[in-house]
C-alpha cells in the first residue's frame, strides 16, 4: 500500500512517499457441481446430485454455506437426502439447503441428493441451475446441468365432411389429439385452441373429458387433464359446431387448430390447417360443353348437374333463361326441381314454329274471288256473242276459258296449293344465353350459368 504527501513549501520530495507491503492470506473458494444420470422421463422421477467443494487453499471460515436450486418448470422436489444439511420441506420447486461447519481446503461437503418428479408440463430439454454462497467466499458459485426429458409427441388433426353451404347452421368440425411419440403422457393439462375464419361462427364445442369455452365467434379453447395416454393413443375427439355466413361462397376458407400445454418432442405437428370449401345453396355444374356450334335449323343441347342444399333448404328451384335468340325456342327437360339432379337445356334454332309466306296475306282468297267474277263475266259475254253470231264457237270457247280460270284458282295457281312455304331459321351468329335457377326461398340467391350457341 502506498501513501504520498505534498505541499507546505516542501523542498525535498525524495522522502514524500512511503510504501507498506502487505501479505494477503487467500480466502476460501467454493465450487458447486450438479449432475444426474441418463434421461428423465415424463411421469416418472429423477435424481440430481449436488456437491459443494472448497477448491481454495484455506478452509471455509465457518459462516453459513447455502445451496439454492430453483427447479425447471414441470419438476417438483419430492425427496432430499443430504447428510449434515438443513433443507426445505418437500414437495417444493425451490430447494434450499444450508450448513455452518468448516470445510477444509480441497474437501467436499456430503452431497445433496435431490429426487424430483417430472410432470407433463416439462419441456423436452431443460437446464437445472444450482447456486452455492457463503463460507467466506465472496463470490456466488453456479452449476448448470442440462437435462434431456423423454416426453410424448402430441399431434392434432381436424376434419369435416363434404362442403359447407352458405347460410348453413350447425356445420361440424372434428378435432382429435393423439400421442404419436414413444412415451406416454404424464400429467399436466392439454389445451386445444381453434381459430375460425371470419365467415364461420362457433356455436358449440364439446368432447368427453374436455372443458370448452367460446371466446367470441371465432376462437374456441378446450382443456383436459393430460392423464396417461399411451403411445398410439388419442384423447376423445372434440366436436365443434359452426354457422356459415349467408353472404359467403363460393370460397375456400382456412381453419387453424393447435395443441399446447405439455412437453412435446415434436412441436412441428402441434398445429393443423383445415381447408374448407363453402358453396352456394344452389349450384349449377355443366356436364357438357357450354359452347355448342349447330347448323341453322338444328338444336343445341346443354347438360347440367344441379345441386340443392337441405341446410338451408333450397325449396323448389325454377329454371329460366334470357335472352332467347330470334326464331328459336328454349326448353328444359324439367322446368323445376325440388332435389338435386340433372337438367337438360335445349335451344331449337328451327324457327320456333315460324314459316316463310310465298304470297301476301289474303292473296289466295282474293284470287278465287277474281276468278269467279271473271268466270261469270266472260260466260255472259260468250253467250251474247254466240246468240249474235248464231255460232256455238264463242259459247264453247267462253265456257272453256272460264272453267280453266276457275280450275286454276282452286288448284293453286293463285298460291293456295303450290310448293310448301320455306321455314324460318335462327340467323347465323353467336348467341350467349344465361340460364338462371331461382329458389322459392327468397333468402337464397339465384344461381346462373352462361351458355353459348354458335349458329352456322
Amino acid at each position: 500500500n502506498t501513501a504520498t504527501v505534498s505541499g507546505g513549501g516542501e523542498i525535498n520530495t525524495s522522502n514524500d512517499t512511503a510504501s507498506d507491503p502487505t501479505t494477503i492470506n487467500p480466502a476460501p473458494s467454493l465450487a458447486v457441481v450438479k449432475s444426474h444420470t441418463g434421461n428423465f422421463t415424463v411421469g416418472q422421477t429423477g435424481t440430481y446430485t449436488i456437491t459443494v467443494t472448497d477448491i481454495g487453499s484455506l478452509a471455509t471460515d465457518g459462516t453459513q454455506v447455502t445451496v439454492t436450486d430453483s427447479l425447471p418448470r414441470g419438476m417438483t422436489a419430492t425427496a432430499v437426502n443430504a447428510t449434515g444439511w438443513s433443507c426445505s420441506s418437500v414437495p417444493t420447486t425451490l430447494m434450499t439447503c444450508s450448513r455452518s461447519d468448516v470445510l477444509a481446503s480441497n474437501n467436499s461437503f456430503p452431497p445433496i441428493l435431490l429426487t424430483v418428479s417430472v410432470d407433463g408440463s416439462v419441456a423436452a430439454s431443460v437446464t437445472n441451475v444450482a447456486i452455492a454462497t457463503g463460507g467466506g467466499d465472496a463470490n456466488g458459485r453456479i452449476a448448470f446441468d442440462p437435462t434431456t426429458i423423454n416426453v410424448p409427441d402430441l399431434s392434432i388433426s381436424k376434419t369435416h365432411n363434404g362442403k359447407f353451404v352458405s347460410g348453413q347452421q350447425g356445420a361440424v368440425y372434428t378435432i382429435t389429439v393423439s400421442n404419436v411419440g414413444s412415451f406416454a403422457t404424464g400429467g399436466g393439462t392439454v389445451s386445444v385452441n381453434d381459430f375460425l375464419p371470419s365467415l364461420l361462427s362457433a356455436t358449440a364445442a364439446s368432447g368427453n373429458g374436455w372443458t370448452c369455452t367460446i371466446f367470441g365467434p371465432q376462437q374456441v379453447n378446450c382443456t383436459q387433464p393430460a392423464g396417461t395416454v399411451a403411445p398410439g393413443g388419442s384423447y376423445p375427439p372434440i366436436t365443434l359446431a359452426v354457422n356459415v355466413s349467408s353472404t359467403s361462397g363460393p370460397i375456400t376458407v382456412t381453419n387453424l387448430a393447435s395443441v399446447t400445454g405439455i412437453g412435446d418432442a415434436n412441436p412441428a405437428n402441434n398445429s393443423v390447417f383445415d381447408f374448407t370449401q363453402i358453396v352456394p345453396p344452389i349450384s349449377i355444374a355443366p356436364t357438357s360443353p357450354t359452347t355448342v356450334t349447330v347448323s341453322a335449323g338444328t338444336a343445341a343441347t346443354f347438360n347440367f348437374t344441379v345441386t340443392l342444399s337441405t341446410n338451408p333448404p333450397a325449396g323448389t328451384v325454377n329454371f329460366s333463361n334470357s335472352p332467347v335468340p330470334l326464331f328459336s325456342k328454349a326448353s328444359y327437360n324439367s322446368t323445376s326441381i325440388t332435389q338435386s339432379g340433372t337438367v337438360t337445356f335445349t335451344v331449337d334454332t328451327s324457327g320456333g314454329g315460324h314459316v316463310a309466306a310465298l304470297h301476301p296475306s289474303g292473296f289466295v282468297r282474293w284470287t278465287t274471288v277474281y276468278a269467279a267474277v271473271f268466270f261469270a263475266l266472260f260466260g255472259m259475254f260468250a253467250m251474247k256473242r254466240s246468240k249474235r253470231t248464231s255460232s256455238k264457237r264463242w259459247l264453247l270457247t267462253g265456257a272453256g276459258i272460264s272453267g280453266l280460270a276457275l280450275a286454276l284458282a282452286f288448284v293453286g295457281c293463285g298460291g293456295h296449293s303450290g310448293p310448301p312455304p320455306l321455314p324460318v331459321f335462327t340467323p347465323p351468329g353467336t348467341y350467349t344465353i344465361t340460364v338462371t335457377a331461382t329458389s322459392s326461398n327468397s333468402s337464397i340467391p339465384p344461381a346462373v350459368v352462361p351458355v353459348t350457341v354458335i349458329v352456322k
